[in-house]
């Protein structure tokens, strides 16, 4: 599939959204944000939303208040508080930005290729943005 989503729906637990897109891309993370609540609240369980590639760096507690990317950040915060959702960063992402694993906002998580793998495993639907 051409674009910025690709879905795979198997019989798993949950949804898994795996999340790319930079900051910039405000419009998609906005989509797809309410694309997951809308899931949620239809009954389907959030198991993760995980953060690799440009996407780490909406992980970062040093985020200027009130920009974009800050926004966003709650965005997904919320999204978490309310549906339960792990907010999981992708570790080797988070080296390759140069961002420093302490530095990240509470609620999100360092994880690896295990979590992961372990995730998808488990997934009834995987969202790629």
């Amino acid at each position: 599939m051409s674009g910025p989503v690709a879905e795979t729906v198997s019989c798993g637990s949950g949804v898994l959204a795996l999340v790319r897109s930079g900051a910039s891309a405000c419009r998609v993370h906005e989509f797809f944000l309410a694309l997951l609540t809308a899931l949620f609240r239809r009954g389907q369980r959030l198991d993760a939303v995980f953060f690799t590639a440009r996407a780490v760096t909406l992980s970062s507690s040093l985020l200027g208040e009130g920009s974009a990317p800050w926004r966003l950040q709650r965005a997904y915060l919320q999204l978490a508080e309310y549906s339960g959702c792990e907010l999981l960063v992708c570790g080797r992402a988070l080296h390759s930005s140069g961002l420093d694993p302490k530095a990240l906002q509470d609620n999100f998580q360092a994880a690896g290729e295990l979590e992961l793998s372990a995730k998808l495993s488990r997934a009834s639907r995987v969202l790629e943005y």
